[in-house]
């Protein structure tokens, strides 16, 4: 378990973010900064499910879906919000192998819950891809200003 951990914190955390177009069959490529973090090179398939927000989808990489599932089981599970959790995370999982291309294929029930069209942005947040519609991205990073002293308070809490 160590080792694991220790393979965890010096690989690359998923970061930036990068426009692209879903097909009509849902597909969408996988950026190369963001391959080795889901284990492309591996072979696992990537694990896509619902956020918490609704406003995105999560890519998580199989093995550290495998850690949060391992986390959620531990958990009460007479807790209300914790089903809600469970419901909404582990309900709206799918495994998403990654093909030839370096495309995912998001199933049509996820694409709904987001909103999904063709114009997607991916973006990297450390332990997650979060693949969104590109106007709801833009409209989410827009920050009102009554919200951005509190926001840059959190950022200067990261060292910024």
């Amino acid at each position: 378990m160590a080792g694991e951990v220790t393979e965890r914190s010096s690989r690359e955390m998923a970061k930036g973010r990068y426009d692209h177009t879903m097909d009509a069959k849902g597909r969408v490529s996988i950026p190369m900064a963001f391959r080795p973090e889901l284990d492309f090179a591996e072979g696992k398939a990537p694990v896509v499910t619902r956020l918490v927000d609704r406003l995105a989808l999560g890519i998580f990489p199989a093995a550290r879906w495998e850690e949060i599932e391992n986390r959620l089981e531990k958990m009460s599970t007479v807790q209300p919000k914790v089903q809600t959790v469970r419901r909404i995370l582990m309900g709206h999982a799918v495994d998403c192998p990654i093909d030839s291309n370096g495309r995912i294929s998001i199933p049509q029930a996820l694409r709904q819950v987001a909103s999904l069209d063709r114009e997607v942005s991916l973006l990297g947040t450390g332990n997650c891809i979060e693949l969104w519609d590109r106007t709801a991205l833009n409209t989410a990073l827009d920050v009102p200003q009554n919200e951005a002293e509190a926001i840059a308070s959190v950022a200067a809490e990261a060292g910024f």
